[in-house]
């Protein structure tokens, strides 16, 4: 049945490879697939609760970068209930200072750390944990379009794993039906192995509360802990000053992977019954997800003329949107595997200069560093990437594309605009961004 099941995936592949290679889009190349999931909870997400269903549009209105397939299900929000150390909690209990009154220095600790949101961060991951099974299934379900009375389609799969495949592996496999077998399958499962999901608890706040309770806050401990008040009070002001305006974005993300190998594979190829899926035997089987890691971020916009002109509704949208770009950056700084690798799409007249499609959306910054990579295919037909040097970003080459949207960047008329790196190279290449020191 899998030789059966994967003949259709060649078929399919081999069409598309045969293109000629000037005219294929430029951004075919093997890159992770991610689907997003919202946290909701009974604390609301934002102070302002009119505000909250702008929180839902920024949330149904942000694009992925376009590092990372776009892989939406219907599994889109997991309900959390009222889980202990949101922000929202802690401002209503604690916001006023009276409240310290009573309290340990211990006690002070520990609020502490619960305003930091680790705490927070693991009571979320209980309700993500619960429904990460169901999660796989819908995964699973999409990459093979499969229907409910067992009907599936290779066309989504075989148009994302071709791009680990090269016309000369293409054809060599074609010699013989046991090769194409072979290739697809390694294919198509390395595909469905780098499938994340983001399960993600948002959050829109005005600075000045929360800066004033963590003002408040450290002072307090100051006072218990004995040490001499005014350094301490003159950094605290400090902190407040520089937060207190504007407005924030929280979000609260823990990573998964769907879990992919020969075993969780081939117990569900023998799922194949004929040429349909035996759905009761595939709905009772159980895909892993392996839990990452859960990570936080935030992002502040400011109050200037510009964010002004937004009108509140947009100043929601722009610092959301701002936020989940900078948490998904945090999580490929923390997830190797999760890290996107970036083609190179131009080099400059003079050789010099290699452009590669990322910039400030990313994070880039001038002390980055980024490893060249050169896709090599194995004898099975299978893509690893040898790394040929260490790369810097020109001086002031950083692109701007923190609201540039995914439409903006299908023409060729931006190209010479992208993020600059130093370095002779070659389209065909690629780029990826080392892990930060610390």
């Amino acid at each position: 049945m899998k030789k059966y099941l994967f003949l259709t995936l060649f078929l399919f592949v081999v069409g598309l490879i045969s293109v000629n290679a000037a005219k294929r889009p430029k951004k075919e190349y093997h890159r992770p697939s991610l689907h997003l999931v919202l946290i909701s909870s009974d604390e609301p997400t934002c102070d302002d609760t009119t505000l909250i269903p702008i929180v839902a549009e920024a949330w149904n209105s942000y694009e992925l970068p376009t590092l990372y397939n776009d892989f939406k299900i219907a599994f889109n929000e997991v309900k959390a209930g009222r889980v202990k150390g949101s922000f929202m909690e802690l401002l209503k209990q604690y916001g006023d200072p009276s409240a310290f009154a009573n309290l340990t220095l211990e006690q002070l600790k520990e609020l502490k750390v619960l305003l930091d949101g680790k705490g927070y961060l693991e009571e979320l991951k209980k309700y993500t944990d619960s429904c990460a099974n169901e999660v796989a299934h819908q995964l699973i379900r999409k990459w093979w379009c499969i229907q409910d009375d067992g009907q599936w389609s290779d066309t989504l799969i075989s148009r994302l794993a071709c791009y680990s495949a090269t016309q000369n592996v293409v054809s060599d496999a074609r010699q013989t039906s046991e090769g194409v077998v072979s290739l697809m399958g390694k294919l198509a499962d390395a595909t469905i192995a780098t499938t994340f999901v983001a399960f993600s608890k948002l959050g829109f706040y005005e600075n000045e509360p929360l800066a004033k309770f963590t003002y408040n806050l450290t002072m307090k401990i100051a006072e218990l802990s004995g040490v001499p008040l005014a350094p301490v009070e003159l950094g605290a002001k400090k902190a407040y000053e520089a937060i207190k305006d504007g407005y924030s974005a929280y979000s609260n993300t823990i990573l998964y992977k769907l879990e992919w190998n020969d075993s969780i594979a081939n117990l569900f190829y023998s799922c194949w019954d004929g040429n349909r899926i035996n759905m009761q035997k595939f709905n009772a089987m159980s895909f892993p997800m392996k839990c990452l890691g859960v990570d936080k971020a935030s992002a502040t916009t400011s109050m200037t003329k510009k964010n002004k002109e937004l009108g509140v509704d947009g100043l929601v949208i722009k610092t959301i949107h701002k936020n989940m770009n900078k948490q998904i950056v945090k999580l490929q700084n923390s997830y190797e595997e999760f890290k996107p690798m970036v083609p190179i799409l131009e080099v400059n007249v003079d050789g010099k200069y290699m452009l590669a499609d990322m910039g400030t959306k990313e994070s880039i910054t001038q002390k980055d560093k980024f490893d060249v990579l050169m896709p090599i295919t194995d004898e099975n037909g299978i893509t690893t990437y040898k790394k040929l040097g260490v790369v810097g970003v020109v001086k002031g080459g950083i692109w701007d594309n923190e609201e540039i949207s995914n439409d903006e960047l299908s023409g060729d008329e931006i190209l010479g605009t992208k993020l600059t790196l130093f370095k002779d190279a070659t389209p065909g290449l690629l780029v990826k961004k080392q892990k930060a020191k610390k």
